[in-house]
């Protein structure tokens, strides 16, 4: 039984300074250390990992026995300030005179020296000014700017932001001569915590006004290690409930710590969610339920059930949920803050419902920056990028439905069809397919009977699960090497024809079908049978048609081919509307059309690879890979599964090119694109003769052991035209220039890097994930060195440029599929930066136009197939 009625876990709310925190004694030590012993530190970390709660809650007490007095300051959520310095200064002395219980009294302010000796209010204002106690001791004020990156990253402010940092940035530089009669020692510190995903914007600060002294005392807050996370859960729940064992201890480190990762044994545990799930499960235990019984899913679906439970309360109206999803949270997925005022003023939110979420349910909060300005936010970052994804679905939904209600149609299908679409995005939480749904449901419309059975026999969790499984439908599938078939036939017999005429192509280039056309067996064999042939099976080929779209059977197989993990092909082989149910469990997939002679080749090449002996899955990452030897050399592919993407110079990407700041959306389909670019060795086993690489020629004939592994350079876009041209001989293969838009949506992580806005390919520290002017030592360096980004593709920033196969345009300001580029032009596109450039030419998103006769130093290739 508990000890007490209070539960440990802090949810998804920061730890405060008064309450325990675990596991992070070393890395407090290691921050109140550099914060003792620098003016200024810099403190950064992956969102996500407990920042905030490491600060109040590990540093702060600390900082108080050493005569430190940390405030916290959060520039980012204070709008329409005309001085920054007046709110600082106004934020330290409102701190000094506050009374905080069992940690600090109201210190006494004193004034030292007279007279004005600089132009720098805040040098002035802390040279002048001492804070003591009842008992004189003097304390040094601590800034710890808080989420700065909130403050750097708001356009709106953004060159008030600038003056700002140049003002703090006085206080680090020693350039101002402290007179004497005022403090002989530096009365202040200097905290700025960042996350690491951000960091590029105090990056682009020091950049272009060269503040070098913000680059020192940095500190990386990693996340909690497997170990020191059993220990925050086993003193947690020992603290907490009486008598618990050992076994059950290990038995809740073994839920809450894989869940809390996420996604695999090597990604980051988010301590909000490690806090959630502690909680979950410290209350399931309370109400008497055993451990066994304890159910876990993925970690956004997990926190996502969490956030709906409490939007789903009678007291919490659909719009007000609309509200906070529409107002609280940005276009990329990060928390966004809102007047307390204005937020009332809009009547879809009352003073007593952000009561209730705030304090009882603590989804929210309601923050003071210290200027008396109080701001509505959610309470973490962690509830937006798990609501983003969910957005985005029933976003899609509603479209759905939308177009159809607007499309005038009486077809009882197609009104069906409207019915469900709204049905799923009211599901989600949208507000207006609530209203449209009402209308339909007013009229009687075909279908909601339908909508009625389906919601009386399925369960709100049941149908949230569905709809959340649905949309992240996996389509890749670890490869089994004791598979007995590579391909099963999904199928409805009236078309037998067409199905026995696609076995007999697969086969014909080594594929292993099953292919069922034994009539005798029915009923539960016939089901044992088609279970065990999928088991074994590592593809299932769907052949839509009226007839399979009819058929209880191809269903059947389909849902249980998804419900494995197996790779799914649909193929459809006449114009049948697909039906609702189907279109909704391969939403993310592309159909071939059976009947068209391109996309029936791009699907058997497909089939080829993915049954090749060089086709292989990461087990860690999950990324799809295909081997193409070559004279002893492995030219590693990786599969960049197609999908939507915003392309250009998007708010995280900056950018002043006018070219690359036409955003706009573009459609691809799946492709393969090289790992590393092409290397010199890779340039001389297919040539036959070496490039006039500069680097080559430096060196004399003296090679050094990694000239090889390097990016071949020196070489124009018709040289690399040539070079395809010889490898499609030597491996009877199709391999080709990327398309900007390939390479681009590459360079981002595809699917996977689709939440993250990385400026750079692989992540926003520049060192970690490229070579560039101030770390390349003058010179292009051997591949994959760098830190890869989420498909385990290198050196996409940086070390050489990479051309394209589009001629240099402007970019279209509407959504394109597949785009190729203007048909001709003068100049061809490089994308990615080099070894001779600094950062803000690495971007993901710049743009080169070259001559395609250029040759230097700076430009390589890299391989699409």
């Amino acid at each position: 039984m508990p000890k007490d009625k209070d539960n440990p876990w802090n949810e998804l709310n920061p730890y405060n300074e008064g309450q325990l925190i675990y596991g992070r004694n070393q890395i407090t030590t290691k921050i109140v250390d550099a914060i003792y012993s620098n003016l200024q530190t810099v403190l950064y970390g992956k969102t996500g990992i407990g920042k905030t709660s490491l600060l109040q809650a590990g540093c702060f007490p600390e900082l108080r026995k050493l005569h430190f007095f940390p405030i916290v300051i959060r520039l980012g959520i204070i709008e329409g300030s005309s001085d920054y310095v007046d709110t600082v200064i106004s934020i330290i002395r409102k701190a000094a005179g506050e009374c905080i219980p069992g940690k600090k009294p109201p210190f006494h302010i004193k004034t030292v020296g007279n007279g004005l000796f600089t132009d720098n209010r805040l040098c002035q204002f802390l040279y002048s000014t001492q804070f003591v106690d009842d008992e004189d001791t003097p304390y040094i004020p601590v800034l710890i700017f808080d989420q700065f990156e909130e403050f750097l990253n708001n356009k709106k402010i953004f060159t008030a932001a600038v003056d700002f940092v140049k003002e703090l940035y006085i206080l680090l530089d020693n350039t101002i001569s402290i007179p004497t009669g005022y403090l002989e020692y530096s009365n202040y510190r200097l905290v700025f915590a960042i996350r690491e995903d951000y960091l590029y914007c105090l990056e682009d600060i020091i950049d272009h006004y060269n503040l070098d002294e913000l680059r020192y005392n940095r500190y990386r807050i990693t996340a909690l290690t497997d170990k020191q996370a059993q220990s925050v859960i086993e003193k947690t729940f020992r603290n907490s409930i009486e008598d618990i064992s050992s076994d059950d201890l290990k038995t809740i480190s073994n839920i809450i710590i894989p869940t809390a990762k996420g996604q695999n044994d090597y990604a980051d545990i988010r301590t909000p969610i490690l806090s959630l799930l502690g909680s979950l499960i410290y209350k399931q235990l309370v109400a008497g339920y055993n451990l066994d019984s304890i159910d876990t899913r993925s970690t956004n679906i997990e926190l996502y059930l969490y956030y709906d439970d409490i939007m789903s309360e009678p007291k919490i109206p659909l719009e007000v949920r609309w509200f906070l999803e529409q107002k609280l949270i940005t276009v990329d997925g990060r928390r966004d803050s809102m007047d307390y005022q204005s937020a009332l003023l809009t009547n879809q939110i009352n003073e007593e419902q952000i009561d209730y979420l705030v304090n009882e349910k603590k989804i929210l909060r309601v923050v003071d920056a210290g200027s008396g300005e109080r701001r509505l936010e959610f309470s973490h970052d962690t509830i937006c990028r798990a609501l983003k994804p969910v957005i985005e679905i029933r976003d899609s939904f509603y479209q759905k439905g939308n177009d159809l209600f607007y499309s005038g149609s009486s077809n009882e299908k197609m009104i069906a069809e409207t019915v469900r679409y709204f049905s799923y995005a009211v599901d989600l939480g949208h507000y207006e397919a609530k209203i449209k749904l009402f209308n339909l449901y007013e009229e009687n419309a075909n279908g909601v009977d339908q909508d009625q059975r389906y919601k009386a026999s399925n369960s709100k969790k049941s149908r949230l699960i569905h709809l959340l499984n649905g949309d992240e439908l996996s389509i890749t599938s670890k490869r089994k090497d004791d598979s007995r078939y590579d391909v099963f036939l999904c199928y409805s017999r009236r078309d037998i024809a067409v199905a026995t005429s696609l076995q007999r192509q697969l086969q014909s280039f080594g594929c292993r079908v099953w292919f069922d056309i034994n009539e005798s067996l029915t009923g539960e064999d016939f089901a044992n049978v088609m279970k065990e042939a999928i088991n074994n099976t590592r593809i299932l080929l769907f052949i839509g048609s009226a007839n399979s779209y009819l058929s209880s059977w191809t269903y059947k197989e389909l849902m249980y081919a998804i419900e494995k993990g197996k790779i799914i092909y649909p193929v459809f082989i006449d114009h049948t509307p697909i039906p609702v149910q189907i279109e909704f469990l391969l939403c993310n997939l592309n159909w071939y059309d059976y009947w068209n002679k391109e996309q029936k080749k791009e699907l058997f090449h497909d089939l080829q690879n993915r049954i090749s002996d060089n086709y292989s899955i990461d087990e860690n990452s999950g990324v799809e890979s295909l081997k193409i030897i070559i004279n002893d050399y492995t030219i590693e592919m990786v599969r960049v599964e197609g999908g939507l993407f915003t392309m250009g110079a998007t708010l995280q990407q900056g950018g002043e090119n006018p070219d690359e700041r036409i955003v706009h959306d573009v459609r691809l389909d799946s492709y393969y694109i090289a790992k590393v670019p092409v290397t010199q060795e890779l340039w001389e086993k297919v040539m036959g003769r070496k490039t006039n690489s500069r680097f080559r020629n430096k060196l004399l004939g003296k090679i050094d052991d990694s000239y090889m592994n390097r990016p071949v350079e020196s070489v124009s876009w018709k040289d690399c035209i040539t070079f395809i041209k010889c490898l499609n001989a030597l491996t009877g293969r199709e391999f080709r220039l990327p398309t900007e838009a390939e390479w681009e949506y590459a360079a981002k992580g595809g699917v996977k890097g689709r939440f993250n806005g990385y400026k750079y390919s692989g992540g926003n520290n520049l060192n970690n994930v490229a070579w560039i002017s101030e770390n390349s030592g003058g010179r292009t360096h051997e591949v994959a060195k760098k830190q890869p980004n989420e498909l385990g593709i290198y050196d996409m920033s940086g070390n050489v440029w990479e051309w394209c196969s589009d001629w240099y345009a402007p970019y279209p300001d509407y959504l394109v599929t597949n785009p190729r580029g203007p048909k001709d032009g003068n100049k061809k596109v490089c994308r990615g930066g080099s070894w001779n450039d600094k950062g803000k030419d690495c971007r993901i998103s710049r743009r080169e136009a070259r001559d395609p006769l250029t040759k230097n130093a700076y430009i390589g290739f890299r391989l699409v197939l």
